[in-house]
């Protein structure tokens, strides 16, 4: 079953069973994450955003979408304010067990996910 809800840190994360969804950009030129770290000042959180999570599952965004993320940027802006969208035109999800510590590497813009278990990492 499909739930949003607030983590410990009392940031919103969509989960499904025991696993957390998060948000990878691997196209060259503008990594989602990368461009816009925690810490902004953002409605949700760049790496967890249910709002995001629900577009590319439904296939409005993300890399199994016809569409562009221009369609999208207005509804966007709202959470993400003065953010660049490109770098969530080929985005896709990844399901994470709860718990465990990753880290978004990025080269020219392309993300990977690298899950780890040190104190550095962002916690799923």
């Amino acid at each position: 079953m499909d739930i949003i809800k607030k983590d410990e840190n009392g940031i919103k994360k969509y989960y499904r069973g025991n696993k957390v969804a998060v948000i990878i950009s691997p196209g060259y030129g503008c990594g989602w994450f990368s461009e816009h770290p925690a810490g902004e000042d953002y409605k949700e959180h760049p790496l967890f955003s249910p709002t995001i999570v629900q577009l590319i599952l439904d296939h409005q965004i993300g890399y199994k979408s016809d569409n562009f993320i221009s369609n999208f940027t207005s509804e966007l802006e709202r959470i993400f304010p003065n953010a660049y969208f490109d770098g969530l035109n080929d985005a896709y999800i990844e399901w994470i067990p709860v718990g465990t510590y990753i880290r978004i590497a990025n080269y020219d813009g392309a993300e990977t996910l690298i899950k780890y278990h040190e104190d550095n990492y962002e916690k799923v």
